[in-house]
């Protein structure tokens, strides 16, 4: 019964990632999704899988560096504002610590600085934490 009872309470937290790494209903989303002429079903794809279903195409990386600029997480200069990302993620990721987002946002976006374009940089940087995020709920 135990173990039941443990593996429903993963396979929901699971689900909820997964289902919640870019609300639909996020404006920004819509509006990048609508913006950068995306397929409706276009981020479930990355929910999924972790990446776009295809890289070379530009708009589609472009969508995560839009839907942070959008959400006045990234700053003038194209930074990362890491407490405006932890603020806004963890809203939609409750089972994870603020403090686990902080470490995971500084270890992505250290990872994604090598790239000049800010698409390249964004989608890099989304999908280091949608890996992270993953491996981290596999955890508990």
């Amino acid at each position: 019964m135990r173990a039941a009872l443990v593996f429903g309470f993963t396979i929901l937290t699971v689900f909820q990632t997964i289902s919640s790494h870019a609300p639909n209903d996020d404006p920004a989303v819509k509006e990048c999704t609508t913006e950068l002429n995306l397929a409706p079903d276009f981020l479930k794809h990355f929910e999924q899988h972790g990446k776009v279903l295809d890289e070379s195409h530009k708009n589609s990386k472009c969508f995560f560096f839009c839907v942070k600029q959008k959400n006045g997480i990234i700053s003038d200069s194209g930074n990362l504002n890491h407490d405006k990302f932890v603020n806004h993620v963890s809203r939609f990721h409750s089972n994870i610590p603020k403090d686990k987002f902080t470490e995971l946002s500084v270890k992505c976006y250290d990872a994604s600085t090598s790239y000049s374009d800010s698409c390249e940089k964004y989608y890099n940087f989304a999908t280091c934490i949608h890996s992270e995020v993953s491996n981290f709920t596999n955890l508990y």
